[in-house]
């Protein structure tokens, strides 16, 4: 097996002087070294600055689950309760578990692999086990996603900023003056955590701008539960929802399937927030792992439910501009909390950006402060020229839904479940029971995003259809 070479290589160091060196010049940026790397090149076990913030030091177990959390939560888990109401109750249980065993199942496939390699990188694991071409896919593939995602959620926040403020008087100074600001801003953020040992600062005001959005979302659907009648609460809708066409159905659960994987999906950014951990090994990880992901699943479910109970929901909610006087204000504090969540999100994001790129483009090259700077102004003034011109030309892209269900059926499929099985099968062979239990995941969902892939196709060409009448 490729791995195993790979490993003995590691061990015998004199047989293989430039792999080690190759591997340890990729991007100090993004920390993909292994540690015995940093051992032969250094002479310790770490050349690492620890850095603090608030007591909590970015290389203990703490800090990590609080990377891993960030990296994770996002504006797609505000879609998840339209899933409920579409599917009811016992069906959205079903596939929400289903998911949930599943993206664990395969995240812990990926970190045993970490913990055995000390390979800090997606597109290092990827190139090291699948070869180049194989890099190429996915540095590409990875590239588009999240850089789609990028748009999506700077979108949002230009959408929900021009919902608080009237941008039609003086509207070309208030959109330069907008621009300047929020690209400026992304851009010294971005950099600022370019060094992987300040990232957790970043984190910990994304997670607490999230709990207090999903506190909001919690109060305001039991008060809604209780307060207010209306047809939402009708609990026969809710067990059992109407459906006009099985068919159809069938293909809209392939697709809600799809969107909780998107949800869950943070496979690619996962190896290099572990790579700030003084002890890499299984029993630390795994900690780190269970941690993280029990509160990423608890909050996805509350707010799967509590969203749910919601008079108004969430989608009208961020975009209503005429409210009564008693729901005003609180609505233009939440839509701030939002803009402010998001606009975390967007930096957390780029790691991956800057793993891809770094990967693709300037591999066995130091990637440098001025070149790195150049890379970054360049995808986030794109990012945001992009998001300007489809809202001053009224063009609908709907890029949340087209891409969701576009690239996470192909690409979260091939992040989330095909390479992880991969990576662990190269390591350990395909005897072993978790190998089986990993091809077993991977036909179900490869099987499962070719169908949501297929259904949005079908989807767009009808709805291409309708506009051009």
């Amino acid at each position: 097996m490729k791995v195993r070479k790979i490993l003995i290589l590691f061990i015998n160091i004199d047989e293989d002087q430039k792999m080690i060196e190759d591997i340890s010049d990729w991007n100090d940026n993004i920390l993909f070294q292994n540690e015995e790397v940093l051992m032969i090149k250094d002479g310790n076990s770490s050349n690492k600055a620890k850095v603090s913030y608030f007591g909590i030091v970015s290389d203990t177990p703490i800090s990590a689950i609080i990377n891993i959390i960030s990296s994770a939560i996002g504006g797609g888990c505000f879609i998840f309760p339209s899933i409920l109401g579409h599917l009811g109750l016992p069906l959205t249980s079903i596939i929400f578990l289903f998911v949930l065993f599943n993206i664990y199942y395969t995240i812990d496939l990926l970190r045993m692999f970490v913990v055995d390699t000390k390979f800090f990188s997606f597109a290092l694991m990827t190139s090291q086990i699948l070869g180049d071409n194989w890099l190429k896919v996915y540095t590409i593939s990875s590239l588009l996603f999240y850089l789609s995602t990028e748009i999506n959620y700077l979108s949002e926040i230009y959408s929900l900023i021009s919902n608080l403020i009237d941008f039609s008087n003086y509207k070309i100074i208030i959109n330069i003056v907008y621009f300047i600001i929020t690209i400026s801003t992304e851009i010294a953020i971005c950099l600022y955590i370019s060094n992987i040992q300040k990232v957790h600062l970043l984190s910990l005001i994304s997670i607490l701008l999230f709990i207090i959005i999903l506190i909001y979302i919690i109060i305001q659907g039991i008060s809604s539960a209780i307060v207010e009648s209306n047809d939402k609460f009708n609990y026969d809708k809710l067990i059992k929802p109407n459906i006009n066409n099985y068919t159809q159905y069938f293909f809209e659960i392939m697709s809600y399937i799809i969107e909780y994987v998107y949800g869950f999906s943070y496979h690619s950014s996962y190896p290099t927030l572990l790579s700030n951990l003084r002890n890499i090994d299984d029993s630390t990880t795994k900690k780190t792992h269970i941690i993280s992901f029990i509160f990423i699943s608890f909050s996805y479910l509350l707010i799967t439910f509590f969203g749910f109970l919601l008079k108004t929901p969430m989608s009208e909610i961020l975009s209503i501009k005429d409210v009564s006087s008693q729901q005003s204000f609180n609505i233009i504090i939440f839509k701030i909390i939002i803009c402010l969540f998001l606009f975390t999100v967007v930096p957390l994001r780029f790691i991956v950006i800057r793993d891809n790129y770094s990967s693709l483009l300037y591999r066995g090259q130091k990637l440098s402060f001025k070149t790195d700077l150049i890379i970054v102004c360049a995808c986030i003034i794109i990012c945001n020229l992009i998001v300007c011109f489809t809202n001053e030309s009224q063009i609908n892209f709907n890029i949340v839904s087209n891409f969701m269900q576009l690239f996470a059926g192909i690409f979260g499929v091939i992040i989330s479940f095909i390479l992880p099985v991969i990576n662990y099968i190269g390591a350990n062979g395909m005897r072993k029971v978790k190998s089986i239990i990993g091809l077993i995941i991977l036909g179900i969902f490869c099987t499962i995003g070719a169908l949501s892939v297929g259904y949005s196709i079908y989807g767009f060409a009808i709805q291409n259809e309708f506009d051009n009448k």
